[in-house]
């Protein structure tokens, strides 16, 4: 069975937005992944269509490495606070 060479991402223009300096940019719509197998087979999986303004082109861009960070921790609840009941009760709302 052939296994997973490269996994691209498949990405559309979908608008475009005005950024803090005045520029116009285009905003970019994740919608999906193109892999290709080391016996050099080939498919797509779309997570989404787009829609509107999508002109029906797609880019494709070979993913990056995912960095493997730990998670920053978080302050400790003060030691004159009580737990969370659990029940709800304390929620603002």
């Amino acid at each position: 069975m052939a296994k997973v060479k490269k996994i691209y991402d498949m990405v559309a223009v979908t608008g475009t937005y005005t950024n803090g300096k005045g520029e116009q940019k285009n905003e970019y719509t994740n919608i999906g992944k193109f892999i290709v197998m080391d016996d050099n087979s080939f498919f797509s999986v779309m997570k989404t269509v787009p829609v509107g303004n999508w002109d029906g082109k797609v880019s494709y861009f070979e993913q990056k490495e995912k960095e493997h960070t730990q998670p920053q921790a978080t302050a400790a609840a003060s030691p004159s606070s009580p737990p969370p009941s659990g029940d709800g009760s304390d929620l603002p709302f």
